[in-house]
């Protein structure tokens, strides 16, 4: 069977973008670079992302800084999320979690409106509290999708790419 195209080209990309988001590449993490990653010839993957590429640029320290916090795994993803989401313009849940899915490919997975398009079909979308912050949601929904891998036999980046196909 022929292999869909985003999935055939995981490794390159994660080959490709990981080190520019890496610990000790994130304080040199240039406009250029990031920019590149949201342009879907680029990621593979997603389309759109690159929209918003400008807003989240205005200020490369802050987003930097996000960043950073964003990928400290020593901190709850649902603290480190919102702390991201809420630091930098434009940022968002589509950009956020892709990054988090290339950079930890085997814990994290994306929610976008794609994705929660695909869950809301299947009747899995998650119930939240109320008022729950989005942090606290994609920590629900990032569970879920883990969750849905095994007995599926697929991993993060595969299952993303099969939420297209449902919808």
């Amino acid at each position: 069977l022929p292999v869909e195209p985003s999935v055939e080209a995981k490794q390159e990309v994660l080959s490709r973008f990981q080190p520019l988001f890496a610990f000790d590449h994130l304080p040199d993490l240039t406009e250029t670079e990031f920019r590149d990653f949201l342009i879907f010839s680029n990621n593979r993957h997603w389309s759109g992302l690159q929209r918003l590429g400008p807003r989240m640029c205005q200020d490369m320290d802050r987003l930097r800084a996000a960043l950073a916090v964003l990928l400290d795994e020593s901190r709850p993803i649902a603290e480190r999320y919102d702390y991201a989401i809420g630091s930098v313009s434009g940022l968002g849940r589509a950009v956020a979690t892709a990054i988090l899915q290339v950079v930890y490919p085997d814990a994290y997975g994306v929610w976008n409106t794609t994705s929660e398009g695909g869950l809301k079909i299947l009747d899995l979308w998650p119930r939240f509290d109320r008022g729950e912050p989005e942090g606290g949601r994609y920590a629900k929904v990032n569970d879920l999708l883990l969750r849905l891998c095994e007995p599926l036999g697929v991993d993060l980046w595969t299952l993303d790419a099969l939420w297209y196909y449902l919808l």
